[in-house]
């Protein structure tokens, strides 16, 4: 929510886009609420989100996490309305868009069907990234929907990943034998034998050819060819 009329110290924790001063509420908008009905909202919301995040992926979520944060928050920074940017709701889409998008970039269907629950229980938070209620941070939704895409698709190779099964294992096999050069089935040279090269005979044939003459067959033992 953008704070208009919120009092007290507490304001200065809030998030002032292009603000030197407004940088620390990157780290403690989060904690700050207009009135209790947005606390009641936003913490259910991130108590469920999150417990998916370190559920689902809990060899990743203690990095994951501050990443969204920071991230969301410095875009939010850049390119937010002036004003006072304070609630969790920047928390809540990162972890949504997270959910989401890693389910689809590992193709895993238990994690698809996480990315299915999530859409299921807050799909209406998609509205949220439009300027629809001018008093809406939809800046810090929106930002919170970009961090958590581009964090889904950094460590969309950590993690869990998709079950591999037996028959793409085998087609990459095959792949790969297709894919090596094979050796040249020509014989070596003469003279060059490989390790596995077999000897080549080498064999002389001599060719005689005898000529008897025509009339010398005619003739009769004894006699010189004549008459």
């Amino acid at each position: 929510m953008l704070d208009q009329d919120y009092a007290g110290e507490l304001k200065k924790w809030g998030l002032k886009p292009r603000e030197w001063q407004g940088l620390i509420g990157i780290g403690t908008m989060h904690f700050l609420h207009k009135d209790l009905e947005h606390i009641a909202n936003n913490t259910w919301a991130f108590l469920v989100l999150s417990g998916y995040l370190f559920y689902f992926y809990r060899s990743i979520a203690f990095k994951a996490f501050p990443l969204m944060l920071l991230l969301a928050g410095i875009l939010l920074w850049i390119g937010g309305r002036d004003g006072n940017h304070i609630g969790a709701s920047l928390a809540i889409y990162s972890m949504a868009s997270f959910l989401f998008f890693s389910g689809i970039f590992r193709g895993s269907i238990p994690l698809m069907a996480v990315s299915s629950l999530v859409v299921f229980s807050y799909g209406s938070m998609f509205w949220g990234i439009f300027p629809i209620q001018p008093e809406m941070s939809w800046e810090g939704h929106l930002s919170g929907g970009i961090s958590g895409l581009i964090v889904a698709f950094v460590f969309r190779k950590l993690g869990p990943q998709r079950k591999r099964y037996q028959w793409e294992i085998d087609e990459e096999m095959v792949e790969e034998a297709d894919a090596t050069p094979q050796s040249d089935p020509s014989p070596p040279p003469h003279g060059l034998r490989g390790p596995y090269s077999r000897p080549q005979a080498s064999y002389n044939v001599r060719v005689v050819y005898e000529f008897t003459p025509e009339e010398n067959k005619n003739s009769a033992p004894g006699e010189e060819g004549g008459k």
